[in-house]
């Protein structure tokens, strides 16, 4: 499995114990994933507070989904005596991205983002040091 981090920022990971065991890097500037534009739509109100729904422009330097050859992304792959085995996609490509970007691509399997949820590692000031995993 291919890990590759279309991010502006290195993705550190920690392990159990907080402590960084890998960085991935970025792309260079010119291969990082955007969106061209979103705009906002509507003028509902929820219970009296403004609502708009927002709609997702292009978004570019996202090479086409490369899903596993064996399983094609389900994890599961069949050998050739027919049973079922967990398959462990050597040349599957993952992307890293944004939150925003896995939002204007629902349906791409490929694409994860750092989980920045509690189990992070955050410094004194609160920010974010590492991640324990990655998610979608």
């Amino acid at each position: 499995m291919i890990l590759i981090n279309k991010t502006p920022h290195a993705i550190n990971i920690a392990d159990a114990d907080g402590q960084i065991v890998r960085v991935i890097e970025p792309t260079p500037p010119a291969a990082r994933v955007s969106i061209t534009a979103t705009t906002d739509q509507g003028d509902d109100t929820l219970d009296g507070v403004p609502f708009r729904e927002t709609v997702f422009g292009a978004v570019e330097n996202l090479p086409p989904q490369k899903l596993c050859s064996q399983c094609h992304g389900s994890r599961i792959a069949r050998g050739t005596n027919g049973y079922p085995y967990e398959c462990d996609c050597t040349d599957a490509v993952y992307y890293i991205v944004s939150a925003f970007v896995i939002s204007a691509l629902p349906r791409r399997t490929d694409l994860v983002r750092p989980d920045t949820g509690p189990t992070c590692v955050r410094d004194a000031t609160g920010q974010i040091v590492a991640v324990r995993a990655l998610t979608r």
